[in-house]
């Protein structure tokens, strides 16, 4: 499955044969990126917010304000999230609290 994010605030999943299978919608935020990590699906925001959707479910889990500014990157890797901002931050988030556990700016 992949998924495609729009400025209109909705993620269209789509299967590999190009089906269109979901489109999931929390507000207009237009949502700039997006990465899986197991069954859930992170979206970054211009609002700087960042969506927390269960793929098992297809349903908004958490929408956390994660920067003052867009969400440009996602990113996942041994129970950790990093996330960048257009003001060039990077934070890392502990996935088993959602929660940020270290900022850089550069």
């Amino acid at each position: 499955m992949g998924g495609t994010g729009g400025g209109d605030g909705n993620v269209k999943l789509w299967s590999l044969d190009m089906k269109h299978l979901q489109t999931l919608s929390a507000s207009d935020d237009g949502v700039l990126t997006m990465t899986r990590i197991d069954s859930l699906l992170y979206t970054g925001c211009v609002s700087g917010t960042i969506n927390l959707w269960d793929l098992d479910t297809m349903q908004l889990i958490r929408s956390v304000r994660a920067h003052d500014a867009d969400v440009l990157s996602l990113s996942g890797i041994g129970g950790f999230a990093f996330s960048g901002s257009a003001l060039g931050h990077l934070k890392k988030w502990d996935l088993a609290y959602i929660r940020p556990t270290r900022m850089i700016s550069s």
